[in-house]
């Protein structure tokens, strides 16, 4: 099995993976870039360890790598594997690049409209509304999304007035 896990929500994504390391049953495997170039990757898939029945090995930013025939490479060893990929992706990545991994589980993680709502709202003299629409940005998101957020109005704000 295939999952792939992307999103702007970097937090919540990460979150999901270390869920799905705790509760993965047998050897988790974690491979960098590093373990993705040369004969290292199918090493890493076809090693078999003698104790551990199910195999899940955890891939980060592979979508980012530029090179096509290690990127074709790579697919062909992931669909002969019989344990689990997970695929963990910072940012959000596009649906015709996902679609070519075919019968993968994907799962975006997309920032909270209440998060958008409070930056949408902050205006001066309206702090009591501020708070409420917080405290629900807050319980649905993490507060480090809600910073970030507000970094990008504020620079998007001040790039629209040069």
């Amino acid at each position: 099995m295939i999952i792939i896990i992307h999103g702007q929500d970097e937090v919540a994504s990460r979150k999901y993976l270390f869920e799905l390391i705790k509760n993965t049953k047998g050897e988790t495997v974690r491979a960098g870039k590093s373990d993705l170039e040369g004969d290292n990757l199918s090493k890493a898939l076809s090693d078999i360890s003698l104790f551990a029945q199910e195999r899940t090995i955890i891939i980060e930013n592979f979508l980012k790598i530029k090179s096509l025939v290690l990127k074709e490479n790579a697919k062909n060893l992931f669909n002969n594997f019989s344990g689990t990929i997970i695929f963990w992706e910072d940012g959000q990545r596009p649906a015709t690049l996902l679609s070519s991994f075919g019968k993968a589980k994907i799962l975006e993680f997309k920032i909270q409209s209440s998060v958008f709502r409070f930056l949408d709202a902050i205006k001066p003299n309206q702090g009591q509304g501020n708070v409420s629409l917080f405290k629900q940005a807050l319980i649905r998101s993490s507060p480090e999304i809600i910073f970030y957020g507000s970094i990008i109005k504020e620079s998007y704000k001040r790039s629209c007035l040069h």
